[in-house]
C-alpha cells in the first residue's frame, strides 16, 4: 500500500506498546499492528493516546521470534469499534 509517500506493509499482528515516562515505567499495553512503513506504523489498541504522546512499540520481525523495540510518537487516533486506532511517527 502506497499512501504518504512511504509503502505501507499490511501486518494484522499482536505487539505491544509502552508509555515513556522519564520517572516510571509502565505495564505494557495490547496492541494490533494494522500496518508499518520506515516512517511508521498504524495500530489498534483498546487504550487511546493522544497526539503528541511518545510510546515504545514492541513488535516481532517478519519471519523471526525476535522482537524489537521501536520509538513512536502518536499522530493521530480515531474510535474503532470500541477500540481506538492510532497513527504513529517513528522517531530517529
Amino acid at each position: 500500500m502506497l499512501d504518504r509517500g512511504y509503502p505501507r506493509e499490511k501486518l494484522n499482528k499482536p505487539g505491544w506498546f509502552e508509555l515513556n515516562s522519564f520517572d516510571q515505567s509502565s505495564e505494557p499495553v495490547d496492541a494490533d499492528i494494522v500496518d508499518v512503513s520506515s516512517a511508521g506504523a498504524c495500530i489498534q489498541s483498546e487504550k487511546v493516546l493522544d497526539p503528541g504522546r511518545v510510546i515504545t512499540l514492541w513488535m516481532e520481525l517478519k519471519y523471526t521470534d525476535v522482537q524489537v523495540p521501536c520509538i513512536a510518537e502518536v499522530r493521530w487516533s480515531k474510535a474503532v469499534n470500541n477500540q481506538f486506532k492510532m497513527g504513529l511517527q517513528f522517531l530517529k
